[in-house]
Order: structure tokens, then sequence, then C-alpha cells
């Protein structure tokens, strides 16, 4: 129980822990804004973000070129702090990463001018994404390692891309399913008839049957959208309206 609480050995010398690993940056989302059409096909884009990178003159480390790291002052190179206090229970011994130099044991000596040691600076970058067919608004795909970079040699975060559909002047999905609006007259409703309404894959033929309602909706099977990392197509559901005089 002590030692999963960060205590070592209540009553010796404490359990010497290892030292931290690299730091990790931080992660960075946006939102990308997408027509129907370019979910139904799926879409190669290009971003431009802001982000930090590593400084082009210290490659990242926060030192000044040909100047050599240090032990750090603070934990004498162990990379740890460590704090023996008094209890009923005897002596305890409290081990913490050093906060000077993050727990690493060594320090720079000489900061680097142009990132004044942080190792990292912030300029724009471009990220080309490849978006698959059939994403919807929440729905998000993360490119590893697009992120911050944390500096002093750490591994940079990710970039988290959030998906938003744009609404359509035609069409209205749910789900997988498309929804069209179609007109015809009332003799069309009457007599039957066979009309072109578009699809998102193209303009197809529709029998009206006859003897239709208002309202009444016709299916196109396949002709929706295509599910997320699967084959499987939605429908183009075609609610008919009759114009009548």
């Amino acid at each position: 129980i002590f030692s999963s609480s960060g205590f070592g050995n209540i009553f010796g010398g404490g359990m010497r822990g290892g030292r931290s690993g690299p730091a990790r940056g931080s992660d960075l989302k946006i939102t990308i804004s997408l027509t129907l059409e370019e979910i139904f096909t799926g879409i190669d884009k290009t971003v431009k973000i802001k982000r930090f990178e590593p400084c082009g003159d210290c490659q990242g480390s926060g030192a000044a070129p040909g100047s050599n790291p240090i032990n750090c002052p603070s934990c004498q190179g162990s990379g740890e702090i460590r704090q023996v206090q008094q209890s009923f229970l005897g002596q305890v011994v409290n081990i913490q990463s050093c906060r000077q130099c993050k727990g690493k044991g060594q320090v720079i000596s000489s900061p680097c001018g142009k990132c004044n040691g942080g190792g990292k600076i912030k300029s724009a970058a471009t990220v080309n994404l490849d978006i698959p067919v059939g994403v919807s608004s929440g729905n998000y795909m993360t490119q590893r390692g697009e992120g911050n970079y944390p500096g002093e040699g750490g591994n940079p975060g990710d970039l988290i891309i959030f998906f938003e559909e744009k609404d359509h002047a035609l069409y209205v999905r749910e789900g997988n399913d498309i929804f069209l609006d179609s007109w015809i007259q009332y003799p069309q409703a009457v007599f039957g008839t066979t009309i072109q309404v578009p699809t998102l894959s193209g303009n197809v033929q529709l029998k009206i049957p006859t003897g239709i309602k208002s309202g009444q909706v016709l299916r196109l099977r396949g002709k929706g959208m295509q599910e997320l990392n699967k084959t499987r197509c939605g429908d183009q559901l075609v609610r008919v309206n009759i114009e009548t005089p």
C-alpha cells in the first residue's frame, strides 16, 4: 500500500524510483467542415496549423551549439528528490522526480539563443489528411506525432481532427440514408410515370407507380452513404410530393 502511494520502505531507506521518460507534447484539436459530396467520395485535404516544433539551431535540445549538459544542482544528477519524515510508524522516505531537471538528472549549461533554452519555437506547418468515406459530424481522426513538440528531446503530441457536416441544399442525411423531396404533376400521380432524380452518385430513373399519394416515400436501394470503414451502403429515400392544381 505504501509503495503504491509514493512512499518507500516505511522503516528503512526507501525505494529508489527510475528517472522519468521523455516528455510528451500537448495535442492539437481542429475542426474541418465537409460537404456531403466530399463525405460520399472521401477526400484528401491539406490543412495549415500553428504548433511548437523543434528549434532548428539546437535541434530541440535547448542547449547552445557546442555546449554540454551538466549534472542538476538540485538532485546532484540522480533525477530524484528524497524527503525524509518522521512519523509514529518510524522513518518515511518520500521520493519525487526533480522539478528542475524533470527527472533527467542533467540540465543545460548554456541555453540556445534562438529558443532561450526551451528547445521549441512556434511556427506554421502543413499537414496532409486522408479523410475516409462516410464520416459524420462528431467523428474524429488522429494524426500521430503532428501535435506540439514539448522541447528538451521529448516526443510531439497528436493532431486530432473533428469533422463537421455542412447542410445541403437538396439532401438530408440520417445515418447512412439520404432523404430527398421530389415534386410531380397531378396527372403523373394518377397515371404513373418515370422521373429522373439526382443522387450523390449521379442521376437515376425512378418509376412512379399509378395512384401514388402525396408524401409517399420510394426507396432507391444502395444509393445512400457508404458506412464508415465498411462496404455496405444506405439507401436514398425519395418523398414524392404532388403539385395539386
